[in-house]
């Protein structure tokens, strides 16, 4: 990502995260979709039958995982244009979402709940970063590669 902005500036950039989160959603919609069909038996499987059961679980999970993996390229991208403060902020609220929510969840529904917390924290954080990737780029035409000036983008 930071190749491509450097070499190619703002346009290509902005092409190549949607390209690169598009290309992570297929394989991760797929493995949603299994987890969400085979999580139960593949938990029963390596773990036994006592924790049979838990396949929500694993779905949920599948999911977070699915989020997080197709907002990488806007988190990386952040860092490219010099904007890692705008990456803390989608951290930040991630994490504040985890603590509020995420622990009512788990009072609420044990397990299914920090699952549940996750995946709400993940999606909140990822969406924060995209659209600050979104809105900075879409703010400064091009995003030209200021490279060695000083104040950054």
């Amino acid at each position: 990502i930071a190749h491509v902005y450097a070499e190619e500036g703002g346009r290509s950039l902005r092409r190549f995260v949607l390209r690169a989160s598009l290309a992570s959603a297929l394989p991760m919609l797929l493995f949603g979709l299994g987890m969400m069909f085979l999580g139960d038996r593949l938990v029963t499987l390596l773990y036994g039958h006592q924790y049979g059961g838990n396949g929500s679980v694993v779905a949920i999970l599948a999911w977070s995982l699915a989020v997080s993996a197709v907002a990488l390229s806007s988190s990386r991208a952040l860092l490219a244009i010099e904007r890692a403060d705008l990456d803390f902020v989608g951290n930040f609220v991630g994490l504040i979402l985890m603590i509020t929510l995420g622990l009512t969840l788990v009072r609420s529904f044990s397990i299914l709940g920090a699952a549940l917390g996750l995946l709400l924290a993940n999606t909140a954080a990822s969406g924060v970063r995209a659209f600050a990737f979104v809105r900075r780029a879409g703010r400064q035409q091009g995003l030209e590669c200021n490279a060695g000036s000083e104040g950054g983008v």
